[in-house]
């Protein structure tokens, strides 16, 4: 039985749908830290893009290749 000051019971499914998508972000930020730490994306400053800088592209500079 219910004490008429507890709270309705779909108080308890907000916070049980507020705890679900938490652990869901949780869970998601795990993989991309992985992912980045494996090197599955490159950011503008790392050495040796996976392609052709904008400036080798538009000609101003040579085009490497991973070999140098």
């Amino acid at each position: 039985m219910r004490r008429s000051h507890d709270p309705p019971e779909i108080v308890a499914e907000h916070l049980l749908l507020t705890q679900a998508r938490l652990d869901g972000e949780a869970n998601w930020t795990r993989g991309l830290l992985e992912r980045l730490r494996d090197g599955a994306y490159w950011f503008t400053g790392e050495p040796d893009p996976p392609w052709p800088t904008r400036e080798a592209v538009l000609g101003r500079l040579p085009v490497t290749g991973p070999e140098g």
